[in-house]
Order: structure tokens, then sequence, then C-alpha cells
């Protein structure tokens, strides 16, 4: 069933699940439930809620990059730190352009009028809702003359009130260490921690895992303490994932992207459109309750 209760969101619902998206928030989701689980809401104190994050995800250090002979400075907006974060696109309207019972279709065009970013291109999302998953299909495309660089992720906070009485699964993962300005400082070492299911208690993480071993679609398990799961996947087009844990611990982000943090600088995964071309990526989400 589809319905707008106002004209800044609109709601799809598939038996216990229900979505709510705000057009005018970058096309984020302002809640999802899903088997009866909520598993997003808005939350006070929070940044970049559900954001789809584009052109670039996480850090750009001092907002600066050089592509084709030419340098930009994007402005800072890192919380103090001397960075660009998060892309172009969380705060901006999209247009919804197509709805059923089941699913939701915005996109963003943006016209390439920023200095510090002149590539114009379009973003598409289609959010795509069943009993008990949330499914996302992104599409970038270059609407440009040129060639642009690109990279995608996305920003969900999971609502679990108690993070340290929840256990973590990782996909096997490398761990990107950082430096004080959370830029990757070229130390690269294996992580173990999570290869089964591990109550994170105490620890604290704004962290960026990059696969070590690909596969077809790849998986992050979240538990609750009450035993639900929450399977978090992503394509392999998407290589790295990013935890972060906000100081109220009641929430963790477990946010898939494209490419690495700083990596209109450091090449790593950054992915290039030529004109007119496109480029098309799937994640998604699914929860199995308590028996």
């Amino acid at each position: 069933m589809l319905t707008e209760p106002n004209r800044t969101t609109v709601q799809i619902s598939n038996h216990l699940s229900k979505l709510t998206v705000n057009p005018t928030r970058g096309g984020a989701i302002d809640k999802l439930v899903l088997n009866g689980r909520t598993i997003i809401q808005p939350m006070e104190g929070l940044g970049y809620e559900s954001s789809l994050l584009f052109p670039f995800p996480n850090r750009l250090a001092e907002g600066k990059f050089s592509f084709q002979g030419q340098s930009f400075e994007l402005p800072q907006n890192d919380d103090g730190r001397p960075n660009a974060l998060h892309g172009l696109v969380h705060d901006k309207a999209f247009e919804v352009t197509a709805s059923s019972e089941s699913s939701v279709t915005l996109v963003y065009n943006y016209d390439g009028s920023l200095p510090y970013f002149p590539f114009p291109y379009s973003l598409q999302v289609t959010y795509t809702l069943e009993a008990t998953s949330l499914e996302m299909n992104v599409t970038a495309k270059n609407t440009g003359n040129q060639m642009m660089p690109w990279g995608f992720g996305w920003h969900p906070y999971f609502l679990v009130e108690k993070v340290d009485e929840c256990a973590l699964q990782l996909p096997k993962v490398n761990k990107i260490h950082a430096d004080d300005m959370l830029l990757p400082n070229g130390k690269i070492t294996e992580e173990n921690t999570y290869n089964t299911a591990t109550q994170i208690k105490e620890t604290e993480f704004d962290t960026c895992f990059k696969l070590s071993e690909k596969q077809g679609l790849n998986h992050t398990h979240l538990y609750y303490p009450d035993g639900g799961l929450l399977d978090i996947w992503q394509e392999d087009l998407f290589p790295f994932i990013q935890v972060y844990t906000p100081a109220d611990r009641k929430t963790i982000a477990i946010e898939p992207m494209t490419c690495g943090v700083n990596a209109f600088n450091s090449g790593d995964e950054l992915k290039f459109l030529d004109s007119g071309n496109d480029w098309s990526m799937r994640f998604g989400l699914t929860y199995n309750g308590v028996e």
C-alpha cells in the first residue's frame, strides 16, 4: 500500500513491514519497520541519517582533489576536521518518479553548476519493500560531456537501544587504520575478531573495513540481544564497510561503500563514468525475527 501522509514523505507497507522515505531529505529513509521490528527511526543528535552518499562517501582530505589536470576544493564540513564529508546529495530534494504497492523510485538531477564539482549527473534510487526485507537499487548516470569520478555509500543508523549487548559478524575483511583526522594512514591489517558473531561490548567503532574475499553478495550480520538477526548485504561493487557507533550507544551505523575513505585522492576502488554512461548497484536488509 502506498500513502502520502504529507508533502515531505512517501510511505509503502507490506504486511508487518513499513517504509517512510523523505524526498526532501536527499531521498533518505525516515523510518523502516521490518516484520514488526523498528530498524530505523529518527534519532536526536545524529547526522546523515540513512543518507545516500554521492559522489563520494565518507571523508575527502581538506576537501581537495585533482582530476584530469584540474584541481578542486569542496567545503569542509566534518565537525571541526579539515575534511569534506559524505558527498553532495544528502540535503537535496529528490523527485518521486514512480511508485507501486511495494516500491518507490526517486531521482535527483544535478546540473554541474558547483565549481568544485562541475560534473552533471543523475542519481536514481528504488526502494523495494518485502515482508521481511528491503532492497535498494541505485543508478548513477553521467549526464555531462566529460568523464567524472564517483563513489557511493549509504549511511543507516540501526536502532538497537543497547549496542553493547548486540553481536556483530563481518564477512572476511581487512581493517583500514586511520589517523587523527579519520583518514587512512597506510596501515592495513587482517581483521579476525568478527569472523563469527561476537558481542560488541564497549568497543567503539569509526572504522573502515575492506573485503578481503569478494562474494557475489557479501553479508554483515547484526544480532540483537533478544535473538533477532539483521542481515546487511551488498553486492561486490561495494568492497567496503564502515562501522560507526555513536556516543549514546543506542544505534550502530553499518555502511556499504563502493570506494575507500579519501578515494578521490587515493584512488582506492574509485569509479569513473564516461559521458552518457551509467552504473547500477544494489544492496539491502533482511530481518529474521525471534523464533
